[in-house]
């Protein structure tokens, strides 16, 4: 909301100050080293003029209203209305102006859907969000969600809770969290949380982490919004990936089984342990563990028996996830996988007896996103 004053004040700066004395720089410093001398102070006065620019950008940051969150769906309402508006003012002809009023429509009916909650209840989606080599899902239902694990954490500065997570439900207007799902303590799963439970301090900690834990990870069957949250695994508390919370999120037609960071131990105790053949069975599956060789068990993939397996594995990364071995294990059921990494964000609407899959490289990126940043084509980016 201060970006207007801040560009006012600081594209003059850098149009006639900055941008001037640091390219003159550049060129003294070109100018000393081709001749021999230290040239490493010639940025000194373009570093003094960059200091005004940190100050007002952290003084601007920091007032109340900087940031206005809005939704993609307001803000297309509001660009609409504004359009609207300005065209009727400006059209004399009675006819046309009642022809306009049309685009005033979608800001009334988000309204209307804000008063009254008049959402679709028998959709809901997935989206398996891209935090690098780390696990997120979002299940979102009548613009609330229950977020399952909340990504890595790098030092105090940098987190993808704040960067990734908690943007995506901005962008979605969600701004009711319900639960939040810690499978583990790994920061490639837990990192992030404390950043989402003081941002969302309604919901409920569903976590065998004891200061986090609101409920525990013991197997129980918790109703949400005409679905259903069943925690299938651990029976017990249990240290490292085995001792990872999993649950199945289903709505008597559709389901998707979340399994953290679950090995072969805690798959063979999955099986032996559900009561009913069909408790595992899901059209969607995040993979085990990243797709790592120590899980997706051919005895697992058979009991859950997937439409579709997502791999929550970051581009490229150091550990070679998901392995080309527990790939073919899928490809050899017919079972299509996708990989977070090389797709980004994967998104799964269920809609009745219907699964329709959405991929940010495929679908959502911006038309000229594959053609400029030329994907595959980079080194890797860690």
């Amino acid at each position: 909301m201060v970006s207007l004053l801040v560009n006012i004040v600081l594209l003059p700066w850098f149009s006639f100050l900055l941008i001037p004395v640091s390219l003159l720089s550049l060129l003294m410093f070109i100018l000393a080293t081709r001749f021999g001398f230290d040239g490493r102070g010639m940025f000194d006065l373009s570093a003094l003029l960059m200091e005004p620019v940190v100050w007002i950008l952290d003084y601007a940051n920091s007032l109340t209203y900087a940031w206005l969150p809005l939704s993609d769906e307001l803000i297309a309402a509001l660009a609409l209305l504004c359009l609207g508006c300005y065209l009727a003012c400006n059209i004399t002809h009675s006819r046309w102006r009642w022809a306009l009023s049309i685009m005033m429509l979608p800001i009334a009916l988000q309204s209307l859907f804000l008063l009254f909650s008049l959402y679709d209840t028998a959709r809901w989606q997935v989206h398996i969000l891209d935090v690098g080599q780390g696990l997120s899902v979002i299940v979102e239902h009548n613009k609330r969600a229950l977020i399952y694990d909340t990504g890595a954490r790098y030092g105090d500065s940098f987190s993808y809770a704040e960067r990734a997570i908690k943007p995506f439900l901005v962008s979605k207007g969600i701004n009711d969290v319900d639960f939040i799902v810690v499978s583990h303590g790994d920061n490639d799963h837990a990192g992030g949380a404390g950043f989402m439970i003081d941002n969302y301090p309604a919901a409920e900690v569903i976590s065998d982490i004891n200061p986090l834990q609101n409920l525990s990870c013991r197997p129980q069957s918790i109703a949400w919004q005409q679905l259903n949250i069943e925690i299938l695994a651990p029976s017990t508390s249990l240290p490292g990936n085995n001792g990872s919370c999993v649950l199945r999120v289903d709505d008597s037609n559709n389901s998707v089984l979340l399994t953290g960071d679950i090995e072969k131990q805690a798959e063979l105790a999955l099986i032996t342990a559900v009561k009913l053949p069909h408790t595992l069975k899901s059209q969607l599956l995040i993979a085990p563990h990243h797709g790592s060789k120590t899980s997706s068990t051919e005895g697992f993939i058979d009991a859950v028996a997937p439409e579709l397996v997502v791999f929550p594995a970051g581009f490229r990364n150091r550990y070679g996830f998901p392995k080309n071995e527990v790939v073919a294990r899928y490809q050899k059921r017919r079972i299509p996988s996708l990989t977070v990494g090389n797709e980004g964000q994967v998104s799964v609407l269920f809609e009745q007896n219907t699964m329709k899959v959405r991929t940010y490289r495929t679908d959502l990126a911006p038309f000229w996103y594959n053609q400029v940043f030329r994907f595959g084509l980079v080194q890797n980016p860690e």
